[in-house]
């Protein structure tokens, strides 16, 4: 008997979730799919854990997360100008779990989601997963991959119950100007519709592009939730943190359904998350100096090989690279370079329109990612 449900019998593990299975299964492997660093935790985050009591770490914390931990939140957040009160955060076991949380408390059957795309694909996997609709506003690569209002307008129908957006992007690297922003909130408020803000790469902002938070404009979070996590601003993706602010209704039902499923998130995380926060502008402008030698380079490299387009990135950690003059499709790119012990992803995860494309990340040393372009250099001239 199949005791699967239903609207998981057909499914089929995209190349986002199979990237996993690609780099344990081969040796000696260049992995720049995932969106993972290869720098370890700042060893003073590690070193803190160890300067408090063990008991302390060894408990549940509040559901809403550790008091200590959101009341550094809410200081941290002060730098936009924003006063939240700490029953405005819920720590979350990374972005991702926040995101979902938010999703669930806020759709109805067939609410419509509108989502910019290229987009991270877990949202369309989450908005479906809770009964939602997805609707995609596409943008190009002339136009740096940023949407105009006018293009989120035509998407907007009575059915419309949220807008996500994500700057600095996944794939792109883009980031969303303040004006922007103004515009996408004041088209919530007349359409009665939330924001909801994945800002998870927020120190990687390169050149003049500046990092705008959605809490710097909703400041009384009437429409928005915004969504963190320590995983890419401080290098702690295993240690699986992250956090929603929002009013107080919305991390209510946050919590409410959080408590049949995690109850709370890790406590000795939420305690090295104390002492990121502390560190937070010295890490981070480590990491970003780091990143942008790298995207820089990538970026370089990736114009001077024939029939190769990119868009330069004005953020994250990412290259997004258009195939589409050559003879290859980004699955078809992807193969090769695997078989080259090379791993990326297909543009055809991050939207329709992006089949020929493939998503480098910029997560190794600038001599291996010399390796990685002199392949897909090689692949291209031949």
């Amino acid at each position: 008997m199949n005791f699967i449900a239903d609207e998981f019998k057909d499914i089929q593990i995209g190349a986002l979730n199979s990237a996993g299975d690609d780099v344990n299964l081969l040796d000696d492997i260049i992995d720049v799919s995932l969106g993972d660093h290869d720098i370890c935790t700042d060893k003073r985050i590690i070193d803190s854990i160890y300067k408090n009591e063990y008991i302390s770490h060894t408990m549940y914390t509040h559901p809403l997360g550790d008091e200590r931990f959101r009341a550094e939140i809410s200081s941290y957040c002060n730098r936009y100008n924003i006063d939240i009160d700490i029953n405005e955060i819920m720590v979350t076991i990374g972005a991702g779990h926040g995101l979902y949380l938010a999703l669930k408390s806020i759709i109805n059957k067939d609410d419509e989601v509108i989502i910019i795309a290229p987009y991270y694909p877990t949202y369309i996997d989450q908005v479906k997963l809770n009964l939602g609709k997805v609707v995609v506003v596409e943008t190009c690569i002339e136009d740096g991959y940023i949407p105009s209002i006018e293009d989120i307008k035509k998407c907007i129908t009575s059915k419309t119950k949220a807008i996500i957006i994500n700057s600095p992007t996944n794939p792109s690297g883009s980031v969303y100007s303040k004006e922007l922003l103004k515009e996408i909130y004041n088209l919530s408020r007349e359409n009665n519709c939330i924001i909801l803000s994945d800002e998870v790469y927020t120190v990687f902002t390169y050149g003049k592009n500046k990092f705008t938070s959605m809490l710097e404009i909703d400041k009384k979070l009437t429409n928005t939730v915004v969504i963190k996590t320590m995983s890419k601003d401080y290098a702690m993706t295993g240690w699986r943190i992250g956090y929603i602010i929002s009013n107080s209704k919305i991390i209510d039902v946050c919590r409410f359904v959080n408590d049949s499923i995690t109850y709370s998130a890790p406590n000795i995380c939420q305690s090295a998350s104390i002492a990121a926060l502390k560190l937070s502008d010295d890490i981070g402008e480590n990491l970003k100096h780091i990143y942008w030698k790298r995207v820089e380079y990538g970026y370089e490299r990736t114009k001077t090989i024939k029939n190769l387009n990119i868009s330069k990135p004005q953020g994250g950690i990412y290259l997004f690279i258009d195939l589409s003059q050559t003879k290859f499709d980004g699955n078809e790119f992807r193969d090769l370079l695997l078989k080259e012990r090379i791993l990326v992803l297909p543009g055809e995860i991050f939207g329709d329109k992006y089949k020929n494309y493939i998503r480098i990340t910029c997560n190794k040393d600038i001599k291996i990612l010399r390796k990685v372009f002199d392949k897909i250099e090689e692949l291209c001239n031949n």
